[in-house]
C-alpha cells in the first residue's frame, strides 16, 4: 500500500517550459552567440546526468567551443530565471497539477518534495501556489549537495524526514534522472509526461529508464493510488 508520495517540482508541479528552458536557451545564446537547438537540449536531458540545468547550460556552452567558468553560467542563468527578488522567469511559470489534487494526495498519504532547485526557489513556488501547507517536507539542490538525482540520496532523506520506508512509497518525476533516483532508492517510480515535450515520445524514454507507468498529467495520481 502507498503511504507516501514523493513529487519533484519541474515539469510536474509546475510547468516550466516557458521558464527554465528558455534561461537555458538565454544563457546559452549569451556565452555561445546562438541558443542550443532543442532536440540537443532533450537529447542530454534525456541521457540523464543534466538534471541541474545549471550544469546543463554550462556543458551547452563548453560544447559551443566557449569556456567560461561554472558561477558565471550559473550567475548570468539566475539573473534571467529567479531575477533580483523572485521577479524573472520564475514568478510566470503556471502550475502544472491542481490544489484539488495536492489535497486529495495529502488525504491518503504523506507528501514530500524532491527537487533540483535550490530551496529558497522551491519554497518560495509552493508558497506563491499554496502549497506549502500540503509538502511540509522539501529536499532541493542544498541538502543534496552534490548527490542530486539519478543518486537516491534525496529520495532516502525525503523518506527519513518522513520516518517512512521506502516500499510505502512512490516518486513521481518528468525525467529519467527521476526515475533512476527511486529505482536506486527502492520506491515505485511513477512517470509523468511534463508540458512542451511529445506525450508518446516521452512515455517511451521513461519506461525505458524503468518507469512503472507514465501518466498524462499528475492530476492523474489519485486515481493511480486506487489500483495501487
Amino acid at each position: 500500500m502507498i503511504e507516501t508520495v514523493l513529487l519533484d517540482m519541474d515539469g510536474v508541479l509546475v510547468d516550466v517550459h516557458g521558464s527554465f528552458r528558455r534561461a537555458v536557451a538565454e544563457t546559452v545564446a549569451e556565452f555561445a552567440g546562438a541558443p542550443p537547438p532543442p532536440a540537443r537540449v532533450q537529447a542530454l536531458k534525456d541521457g540523464g546526468g543534466y538534471n541541474n540545468d545549471w550544469v546543463l547550460s554550462h556543458a551547452l556552452i563548453r560544447e559551443a567551443g566557449v569556456d567560461v567558468p561554472y558561477e558565471v553560467v550559473v550567475a548570468a542563468f539566475q539573473a534571467r530565471y529567479r531575477g533580483a527578488d523572485f521577479d524573472g522567469l520564475i514568478a510566470s511559470e503556471p502550475a502544472n497539477i491542481r490544489t484539488e489534487t495536492l489535497t486529495a494526495l495529502a488525504a491518503r498519504a504523506r507528501l514530500a518534495l524532491v527537487t533540483g532547485r535550490p530551496e529558497a526557489d522551491a519554497g518560495w513556488t509552493l508558497r506563491r501556489f499554496g502549497w506549502d501547507t500540503f509538502v511540509p517536507v522539501v529536499v532541493g539542490m542544498d541538502e543534496q549537495a552534490g548527490r542530486e538525482k539519478p543518486h537516491p540520496f534525496g529520495v532516502l532523506r525525503a523518506l527519513e524526514r518522513l520516518g517512512k520506508p521506502p516500499e510505502t512509497a512512490l516518486f513521481a518525476g518528468d525525467s529519467v534522472d527521476d526515475i533512476g533516483a527511486a529505482l536506486a532508492a527502492g520506491v515505485l517510480p511513477v512517470g509523468i509526461v511534463p508540458p512542451g515535450l511529445d506525450p508518446a515520445a516521452h512515455r517511451r524514454t521513461l519506461l525505458a529508464a524503468g518507469a512503472h507507468v507514465v501518466l498524462n498529467t499528475p492530476d492523474d495520481l489519485p486515481a493511480l493510488l486506487d489500483t495501487l
